[in-house]
């Protein structure tokens, strides 16, 4: 189904950042829509030669009116694939109450739990998730303008622990369109529309803009996400420890003041000034930047 320079890429990538081992028990994060779709092909081009047990889960929040769509596309693609599938149920408002989360957080935390249930009731080993570049851009911006250290820059991990992401490297636009390519079906998850979860108003109104100003800089933000990593092996060779990112770490900080150390905060103040009034203009939504 896919590519063999798609499929090689990926082997690349899973190589290089040791995401699998021979005889892996993976369970995917799968939520029908396009990202988990292209995951399931792309570890399923590498089962043969990892020899994976592979099987699928569906983690219903219960938000949405056509759930019941996305199930029986689960069901659907599990059957034509043969490969097991798990259907499970969260309750938000129970799991928002009880750790005090919002309802993104506790969606997070939900899903997680779940995905650990599984793992430990079947003997598997590992977790796959469908995060791509988009996704990884969308924290570093959300964490950008909310306020953090430079470590809080290092963006989504392509590995933490037993949860692995191998297609954080693919664009969105790029999954659609290896899809489309070959009329390969998937599901669109209506909430991703709306602007209410800050998340989705990065994506919907902010990335937009930003493409507006630099058709590449997704790509640059890529890059500045990788130097940033890179930055903490240089730190942690040289001297042993990471002396600079415990520095950073320690204050809430406008991070790209770090990156250009050599303009003075009321450029900085400006430059806030000038992106709330930019983005009120563009979208109508009133803005606050912290710690930018």
């Amino acid at each position: 189904m896919l590519d063999s320079k798609i499929v090689e890429k990926v082997r690349k990538y899973v190589k290089t950042n040791e995401l699998l081992e021979k005889n892996d028990k993976v369970l995917i994060a799968f939520s029908g829509g396009p990202d988990s779709v292209f995951l399931f092909y792309i570890l399923n081009s590498l089962k043969e030669e990892y020899n994976l047990s592979i099987e699928l889960v569906y983690v219903n929040h219960k938000i949405r009116d056509d759930v019941e769509l996305d199930i029986s596309f689960v069901k659907l693609f599990s059957y034509k694939n043969d490969v097991e599938y798990h259907i499970k149920e969260i309750n938000l408002g129970k799991l928002m109450k009880e750790n005090k989360l919002s309802e993104e957080e506790a969606g997070r935390y939900g899903r997680y739990k779940v995905f650990s249930n599984i793992m430990e009731e079947k003997g598997l080993n590992k977790v796959a998730t469908g995060h791509n570049l988009d996704d990884n851009i969308e924290t570093f911006i959300f964490r950008m303008l909310r306020g953090t250290s430079l470590n809080g820059l290092k963006g989504i991990p392509v590995k933490r622990g037993n949860i692995i992401r191998p297609i954080l490297d693919f664009k969105k636009e790029d999954i659609l369109n290896i899809l489309d390519n070959v009329n390969e079906e998937y599901r669109i998850d209506s909430t991703n529309l709306e602007i209410k979860y800050t998340r989705n108003k990065i994506r919907n109104l902010i990335f937009p803009l930003f493409n507006e100003i630099n058709p590449l800089f997704k790509e640059k933000v890529f890059n500045l996400i990788n130097e940033i990593n890179d930055l903490e092996i240089e730190e942690k060779n040289e001297n042993g420890e990471f002396i600079l990112i415990k520095k950073l770490s320690s204050q809430k900080i406008a991070p790209w003041a770090y990156l250009f150390p050599g303009w003075t905060l009321k450029f900085w103040e400006e430059v806030e000034d000038c992106l709330i009034r930019e983005i009120k203009e563009e979208t109508g939504c009133d803005v606050e930047l912290n710690g930018v």
